[in-house]
């Protein structure tokens, strides 16, 4: 036998999160955190799944042209005052308004050898040899990182 005030309970539960979720624009279909798939609940925030070229070579002087492909990113925005203009960081340089293709999955630009370093009062830097983690910034969030090397 069913207890009587089993019923009424899940009827108000199930009606305060169609309501919460009527409210928040939400389809009522989210995922539970730490369910299989509530990753696929934060599905626009940006994600990297690879970067070309992975190794630089800083001793050529050319300035490389960056091809960073996944997902999230905002399409067409340009120019670093424009709304939803995508951010890319490299260490702690941070290169303004990347334009991403129509689909949001590929960013390509220029990446200067030098750059205003915003830790250090905004005095000029050169990217040294090491290892940068580079991400990319949207109004939706701040991907994962992935990693580029310079070389001598």
């Amino acid at each position: 036998m069913t207890h009587p005030l089993r019923l009424p309970l899940l009827m108000v539960v199930l009606a305060a999160t169609s309501a919460c979720a009527s409210r928040s624009g939400s389809s009522g279909n989210d995922t539970v955190a730490g369910s299989p798939d509530a990753a696929t609940a934060t599905m626009d925030a940006p994600r990297l799944a690879q970067l070309r070229p992975d190794t630089i070579a800083l001793g050529r002087g050319e300035v490389p042209t960056m091809v960073l492909t996944g997902s999230g990113f905002i399409p067409g925005a340009t120019g670093a005052f424009a709304t939803g203009a995508n951010r890319v960081r490299v260490g702690r340089a941070t290169i303004e308004g990347v334009a991403a293709d129509s689909s949001g999955t590929v960013l390509r630009f220029p990446l200067p050898l030098s750059y205003t370093d915003t830790t250090a009062r905004g005095r000029p830097s050169s990217f040294t040899p090491g290892q940068y983690p580079v991400s990319v910034v949207t109004p939706r969030g701040t991907s994962n990182s992935l990693t580029l090397t310079m070389i001598p």
